[in-house]
């Protein structure tokens, strides 16, 4: 059987943790060695990880307040420390069926350095289903035609498996604009992609709002200006609009305006990025402008606007 290192970044969640690891531990047709890096930087998690007699592998402190750089300097670590030919991520809040892994690494028959299953906590299943059904291989024109329009991914690194040559052939994690988005984007521009019609990572918790966070939010927003040079290689049979640079500049506008906003109630910087969004929206400029206006009344206007719109962020 092959044998896949399970790289676990934890932050004082040790609830979680437990369960985390004893699905892994729970695999079927693989061999999991778990390694557990511990965020706290304070050794928290050793009480948990010593009982289940796993890698442990405490953090004592980071140069970054930066939560995402937290997480992605964790994994980098855990890829540095590890030691077999396949690599998982696993969030401490999530868990993993029993025959997810042993799926994902016959998935890659020798053609592919990458393989990904669905989580259930990404974006709506209508959105990303096309990108787990459709082909295998996928087309790494159409992904990045995707995530360069949208700013977002439709595949989660903590729903992968990676063969450690391609994880080691892109930068750093901790070196990218987003741990999670930049990392896919990195992976399709050097290896084939495998993907598996089945949700193979459940998350323990009924909200997880990681996404929204101020750093994941600048970080989509930076997506955009690392990849500038992308845009013009598009093919036009895998644009998401005949105008996808200007969609995803106002996608960049927009989510630098949420960041602005997420630990305030009130953000003249958010109030000026929802403006640069609506005037360089390509389509729905009306909506871009009603946003717009929506955000001189601050988090409580947009709220209500969403509201309105039947959505639940502006």
């Amino acid at each position: 059987m092959k044998t896949i290192d399970a790289i676990v970044t934890t932050y004082y969640r040790n609830e979680y943790l437990k369960t985390a690891i004893e699905s892994l531990l729970a695999s079927k047709g693989v061999v999991v060695e778990v390694y557990v890096v511990d965020m706290s930087c304070e050794r928290h998690a050793e009480e948990v990880v010593r009982e289940y007699d796993v890698n442990y592998v405490p953090i004592q402190s980071y140069n970054t307040d930066h939560t995402l750089k937290q997480i992605a300097k964790a994994r980098d670590i855990g890829v540095a420390l590890s030691t077999e030919d396949f690599v998982f991520f696993l969030d401490d809040d999530d868990t993993v069926t029993p025959d997810g892994l042993s799926k994902l690494v016959n998935s890659l028959n020798g053609q592919c350095g990458v393989a990904f299953g669905m989580p259930d906590s990404l974006l709506s299943p209508e959105v990303i289903k096309p990108f787990y059904t459709n082909e295998n291989p996928l087309n790494p024109e159409r992904l990045r035609s995707f995530m360069l329009g949208l700013l977002t991914t439709p595949l989660s690194t903590c729903a992968m498996v990676v063969e450690r040559e391609s994880i080691e052939s892109i930068p750093p994690i901790a070196s990218l604009p987003h741990d999670d988005i930049a990392t896919v984007f990195e992976l399709s521009t050097t290896t084939n992609i495998a993907t598996i019609d089945e949700v193979i990572v459940h998350s323990q918790q009924k909200e997880p709002d990681a996404g929204l966070s101020k750093e994941s939010l600048y970080g989509q927003a930076n997506i955009f200006t690392e990849y500038q040079d992308y845009y013009d290689e598009i093919p036009t049979e895998f644009r998401l609009t005949d105008r996808q640079y200007e969609a995803a500049k106002s996608e960049y506008h927009r989510y630098k305006a949420m960041a602005a906003l997420s630990d305030r109630y009130w953000s003249s910087s958010a109030v000026y990025q929802y403006y640069n969004s609506a005037k360089t929206r390509p389509y729905g400029i009306t909506y871009g402008y009603l946003r717009f206006l929506a955000s001189l009344f601050g988090s409580l206007g947009l709220f209500l606007f969403a509201k309105i719109q039947g959505k639940k962020v502006a």
